[in-house]
C-alpha cells in the first residue's frame, strides 16, 4: 500500500506538472489532454485501491481523489496548473472535483483556511496534547473551515514533519526533552490521523526518520552497545521508521 501510494503521488505530480508546462507555454489543447490522461490514470489508481479493499467500499473516484489530493508542484507552475483548471471545458467538468482536489495545496480560495488550520496544528504541537480530544478539535476545524480532508491530512503531515525537524536539532541542546518527546511520535500521528502509507512515503522523501533517530544516537549518554541498541530500537518502534534505519545508523556511529 505504501509503495503504490508513494509512486501514485509521484506519478500523478509529476503528469500534472507536465499540463502545467504546456498551459504555460500556451499549448491549451495539449495541456487539456494531458489533463484527460492523467484523470484516466487516476481512475485506475482509485480503483486499484477499492479491489485491494484498503478504505471501504468507497468509489474509485473518491478513493483517487483521497490517495492523490493536496499535490506538491515544482515552484511556478502550481499558478500555470491553476490557470489550466479555470480554463477547463465540458469534458472535464466530471473530473473537475478530482483535478481541485489535487491542487488543493496552493488553490487561492482556501489560502485563509490552510492558514488557519496550520495555526491550529502550531497551537497542539505546543501544547504537547495528543488525545482524542484535540483530535475531533481538529476534525470539527478543519470541517468548518472547509478544508477537504486530503489537503487536511496533507497540512497535519507537514505539521509532524516540522516536528521531527525541531525535534532533530533538539538533541543537541536538550537530548532528554527531545528523546521523551520523540517516544511520544505514535501518539502525536494518530491524533493527526496520519495514514502509515503516508508517513512512509514522507519518511522515503526526506529521509527524517533517519535524521531524528542519528541524533538521538549521537546525543545518547556512554554507556554499553546493547543499551544503545535497546534504546534506539525502541524508538525507531516509535517512530515507525523504515525498516533498517537503526541497524544502519548503529553500524556506522
Amino acid at each position: 500500500k505504501a509503495v503504490l501510494q508513494e509512486e501514485s503521488r509521484r506519478i500523478a505530480t509529476a503528469r500534472l506538472e507536465d499540463a502545467a508546462r504546456l498551459a504555460a507555454a500556451g499549448r491549451d489543447d495539449e495541456a487539456t489532454s494531458a489533463l484527460l490522461e492523467l484523470t484516466g490514470w487516476a481512475d485506475l489508481v482509485g480503483l486499484l485501491v477499492q479491489l485491494a479493499g484498503w478504505s471501504g467500499e468507497a468509489p474509485a473516484r473518491d478513493l483517487a481523489e483521497r490517495y492523490l489530493g493536496a499535490l506538491s508542484l515544482e515552484p511556478g507552475l502550481e499558478e500555470a496548473a491553476q490557470r489550466l483548471l479555470s480554463g477547463t471545458g465540458a469534458n472535464l467538468a466530471s473530473s473537475l472535483p478530482l483535478l481541485q482536489s489535487m491542487l488543493a495545496l496552493g488553490t487561492p480560495s482556501l489560502k485563509a483556511a490552510r492558514d488557519d488550520y496550520c495555526s491550529r496544528l502550531d497551537r497542539l504541537l505546543a501544547s504537547a496534547q495528543y488525545g482524542e480530544s484535540e483530535r475531533k478539535a481538529l476534525d470539527a476545524a478543519a470541517t468548518q473551515l472547509g478544508l477537504p480532508e486530503p489537503l487536511a491530512r496533507k497540512l497535519a503531515l507537514d505539521a509532524y514533519y516540522g516536528w521531527l525537524l525541531d525535534l532533530t536539532e533538539g538533541f543537541g541542546s536538550r537530548s532528554s526533552d527531545a528523546k521523551a518527546e520523540l517516544e511520544r511520535s505514535a501518539e502525536l500521528r494518530a491524533c493527526l490521523q496520519l495514514e502509515p502509507s503516508a508517513v512512509g512515503e514522507l519518511y522515503s522523501n526526506t529521509e527524517i526518520d533517519a535524521s531524528v533517530l542519528s541524533a538521538c544516537c549521537d546525543a545518547l549518554a556512554p554507556g554499553s552497545e546493547y543499551e544503545a541498541m535497546e534504546t534506539m530500537q525502541h524508538l525507531e518502534r516509535a517512530l515507525d521508521a523504515r525498516p533498517g534505519v537503526v541497524a544502519q545508523i548503529l553500524r556506522t556511529s
